[in-house]
């Protein structure tokens, strides 16, 4: 009996939070996005920043394993074990970096989408001023016409 009311308040939170996001405004929704976007480049970029750390360290230890010919057969199992892990580090690294450029197509593809209806209303709103400016031109000329015709009913004709 608990499981199904549990299941049945999911499918309610579910379902709100569905309805919620399907009427957000495009605007909230495409800076909400925008904002995503930002974060998940940052974290990419840290994470760029710290492969290439890593990898310097791999490339330097790799080097210093194969020139260290002193070493013992017990410093260079633990340096081997060390270099393992520090590649399998590296590797799992260089994953996640992969999976992060894709994610971030993703988010901006996803923001250029709900951009699309941003841009719509912008547009929209853009046409309304624009036929609004032209309207108060339109009723600004046709004072000064008629401004003009009565300056000039006052002005006496020279023919007369």
């Amino acid at each position: 009996m608990m499981k199904s009311q549990i299941g049945f308040l999911a499918l309610l939170l579910l379902a709100a939070t569905a309805s919620a996001q399907q009427s957000e405004d495009p605007r909230v929704k495409s800076a909400r996005l925008r904002a995503k976007l930002e974060l998940l480049q940052l974290d990419h970029e840290v994470d760029k920043s710290t492969l290439k750390e890593s990898l310097s360290l791999l490339k330097r230890a790799q080097r210093e394993q194969r020139l260290d010919s002193k070493a013992s057969a017990e410093d260079r199992k633990r340096q081997r074990s060390e270099l393992n892990e520090l590649e399998s580090y590296v590797e799992e690294q260089k994953r996640l970096f992969v999976q992060q450029a894709v994610d971030l197509e993703r988010m901006r593809r996803e923001l250029e989408e709900s951009s699309g209806g941003v841009r719509a209303a912008r547009v929209e709103t853009r046409k309304e001023r624009g036929l609004s400016a032209l309207k108060d031109a339109r009723e600004i000329l046709e004072a000064l016409d008629r401004a003009a015709e009565r300056a000039f009913k006052l002005v006496p004709n020279g023919d007369e």
